[in-house]
């Protein structure tokens, strides 16, 4: 035990003078400067300016949310509900407004106090209409399609806008892609060396059109490659991290998925956390109106499993089940207004 000490000892003071231990980012080992994948608006606020060009397809609804914080400022009063997928860029959209406006946004549970001289952002997951009488300020309200699709009727008669956030196309997405990492790398450098078209396009592909999708993506795969010692995202590479995290059966299973089996997805997402298999049977009644057996949800349950769109959890003598992000993201997308 006491060699063992030693060589421990001996390999913490080597490090600790900095002999031969030198930590690389994985950033840092494709040539970028920094992390171009994550919240921008999460660095130091001096480099808004060069990154708020990175975020491609909502500058008009950055004009209209503008118009309704003037709004808000001239006294009116209701409801601005800010609508879309997860990934999609809805608290973005807030940020680069607020941004633009040389204010900071705070993003609250409706229950919380608003903090004095920042743009407030009300939280859907907790948000419930306070009485018929509506609001006595204008509130901007953050919600998935599912949550404001539950609320709709009961706020319409107090709406001032209604910002949809939609899916990006396929351009988009991969200018969103190249914006990102020229940033590390320079203007004048090819992101093709470290990310060719192929991976470019089996990005967007897995995408469905939500930046936040592509990035989450586009990081898991980038540390996969770091971790192989790899020098540059292959295709291949992306079709695997697609499939370990579900976006890959997001794209091409659930789609095929039978009503029954999507309607289970959906119980899942709405839950909000985890949920029991006989509470997805009480739920699945309450919002289709039909009742299941316990067997055949248990066997979507399954499916679903498989598919890694959703996680099962032991606990004890039951089980409890939790959608992926993927699996998320797929089911709000559909859910938007045709």
């Amino acid at each position: 035990m006491a060699k063992v000490a030693e060589r421990i000892q001996r390999a913490y003071q080597e490090a600790l003078e900095g002999g031969e231990t030198r930590v690389e980012y994985w950033f840092q080992h494709f040539g970028l400067s920094h992390d171009p994948l994550g919240d921008p608006f999460d660095q130091e606020p001096e480099t808004w300016s060069s990154s708020s060009r990175w975020i491609v397809g909502i500058d008009e609804l950055a004009e209209r949310l503008a118009k309704d914080v003037a709004m808000s400022e001239k006294g009116y009063f209701g409801f601005v509900p800010i609508v879309g997928a997860p990934g999609v860029g809805r608290k973005t959209l807030c940020k680069v407004v607020a941004w633009a406006l040389h204010r900071e946004a705070e993003f609250r549970e409706p229950a919380d106090p608003p903090e004095v001289g920042k743009m407030s952002f009300l939280l859907g997951n907790t948000f419930r209409p306070a009485d018929q009488r509506g609001p006595k300020t204008l509130e901007f309200v953050i919600f998935t399609n599912m949550q404001y699709l539950r609320l709709q009727q009961q706020i319409r008669t107090h709406l001032v806008d209604e910002i949809w956030v939609r899916p990006r196309s396929t351009q988009e997405i991969a200018l969103t892609l190249k914006l990102r990492l020229e940033s590390g790398l320079g203007p004048r450098a090819d992101i093709h060396q470290i990310l060719p078209e192929d991976a470019v396009r089996e990005l967007c592909r897995y995408s469905m059109g939500l930046p936040g999708a592509a990035l989450q993506l586009a990081h898991e795969t980038f540390v996969a490659a770091f971790w192989a010692k790899a020098k540059e995202v292959s295709s291949t590479l992306v079709r695997r991290t697609a499939k370990q995290l579900g976006f890959d059966a997001a794209v091409r299973d659930y789609p095929g998925l039978s009503e029954p089996a999507r309607n289970v997805a959906s119980v899942l997402v709405r839950a909000d956390g985890p949920i029991e298999t006989s509470q997805v049977v009480e739920m699945y009644e309450n919002m289709f109106g039909i009742a299941r057996d316990r067997s055949v949800v248990s066997r979507h349950l399954n499916r679903l499993e498989i598919l890694n769109l959703a996680r099962r959890t032991e606990r004890g003598r039951a089980a409890s089940y939790e959608p992926t992000p993927a699996l998320v993201m797929a089911v709000e997308r559909e859910m938007y207004p045709r």
